[in-house]
Order: structure tokens, then sequence, then C-alpha cells
């Protein structure tokens, strides 16, 4: 973990205020992107839509440290992890976004995170590879715009979230079931990774298998039961504004 991150003091205050910045962050780099992709300059429209992505990460980091379900020195050590955060960004858009289909979740996650961790640096640089040369201009429209549309999917629904306010939503007694029911999944993956382990190696795909499914039919689940968002982005992006500046 960086020093100057170490030392910091994470109270329910900061971290609202973090969230509602890291929110506000994310918007402007989906502007800047969106101009960018625009502009045929697909390598850092998309470059710029990772770290947007990031940035909604950074926001999910908030509130599990409101929850209580991450520690003042595990939020900053995963502030500090590029990984860690495009990862939960993911999260959000396999939750949220259309772009993320409700099948083979599992995969689609891990293929996700190492390829736009790849691709993000290719649409700043110019490195040698064994069959040329990788330079930003060859990142393809597709590849930007896809990633825009999800990242624009994931901010259309944590903007509407009210993260000022996330210390009296977070810590108040009504939350205390949510949060003990989190503490309760991650006894539950916990109990589930061990048990795996001592699966024999011959049970191991099927095991595997069914918990894909299982995490498939989780996210359709999900997905059904959200209500339809109530206002765009453009609406959404003044709200952000509004709040993040008052």
């Amino acid at each position: 973990m960086r020093r100057q991150l170490r030392d910091i003091v994470l109270d329910d205050e900061k971290l609202c205020e973090l969230a509602v910045a890291a929110r506000l962050n994310a918007l402007n780099l989906l502007t800047d992107s969106s101009v960018l992709l625009e502009a045929h300059r697909y390598g850092r429209a998309h470059a710029l839509a990772v770290l947007a992505l990031e940035e909604l990460g950074k926001v999910t980091l908030c509130l599990e440290g409101l929850f209580g379900s991450m520690s003042n020195r595990q939020v900053l050590a995963a502030w500090g992890n590029h990984f860690e955060k495009l990862m939960r960004g993911h999260q959000l858009a396999l939750l949220y976004a259309d772009y993320y289909p409700a099948k083979d979740v599992v995969d689609r996650l891990r293929e996700a995170v190492r390829s736009d961790a790849a691709v993000k640096l290719q649409g700043f640089y110019v490195d040698p590879t064994p069959s040329g040369i990788s330079r930003p201009s060859t990142v393809s429209h597709d590849e930007a715009a896809g990633l825009v549309e999800l990242v624009r999917d994931v901010l259309t629904v944590v903007a509407e979230m009210n993260l000022a306010g996330a210390s009296e939503v977070y810590r108040a007694q009504d939350a205390v079931e949510v949060r003990r029911t989190m503490g309760e999944i991650e006894r539950v993956l916990a109990d589930s990774a061990s048990q795996f382990e001592q699966l024999p190696f011959d049970e191991r795909e099927a095991a595997e298998r069914r918990l894909a499914a299982a995490l498939d039919n989780f996210v359709r689940e999900f997905r059904a039961a959200q209500p339809a968002p109530s206002v765009g982005l453009a609406e959404d992006a003044d709200a952000t504004s509004r709040a993040d500046t008052t």
C-alpha cells in the first residue's frame, strides 16, 4: 500500500465525500471519453472509459467501508490497486448493464477485467509486441464504443444513489439487517471455497459448473427485480454536478 494512503483515516463523512467526488470524476471522464470517441480517437476514448469504470469501483469501495464489510486498511489497500477497482466497476456493470448477458458471467467478468486493463495501456502508449507494434490507433471503434456504453449504463444507476446522505443511510438502524445479510453471504462464500478445496479433483469441475450456473441465475433474478431508471443520464449528470458542488 502506498504510504500516503496507508496513514489516512477514513471516517463515515470522508467515505461519503470520496464516493461523491469519485462519481463526479467518473462522469467527467465519461464525457471526455465520448468526445474522443466522436473524434475517432478510439484508443484514448477506451482508456478514459476504463478510468471512469475504476472511479465507479471506488464508489463501491466507499459503500463497502460504510457497510462495515471492509476495514479502513482494506479500503485503502484496494484504493491503490487498479485490478481491485476495475473488478468492482465490472461487478456493477455485471448487475446493471445490458453489455453483460446473464450467461457465463464468471468467465465474462474475468476476461473483461483482463482485457480492459491491457487495452487501457494500449490506448496511451506505443510498445513493441512479438508480432509488431502496439499503438493507440489499433484499438477499434467497437471496443471503445462498447465500453463507453457500459460505463454510461452503470453511471445512470450510480447517479441515482444518494451518496451525500450515505452515512445516515448505511449506518442507520434499518441497515443493520442488510449488513448482517452481507456478512452471512461472505461467510457462505468462504465456506463454499473451503469445501471446494477439499473436493477430489475429479469432482471440482462439476462443482464449479454448479456454482457458475447459480451465479448466472442470481444475476438474471437481480436484473429482473430492478426498477427501470427514473431519469436519463443527461438529467443525472446535472443532478450529480449540483449535489457534488454543494
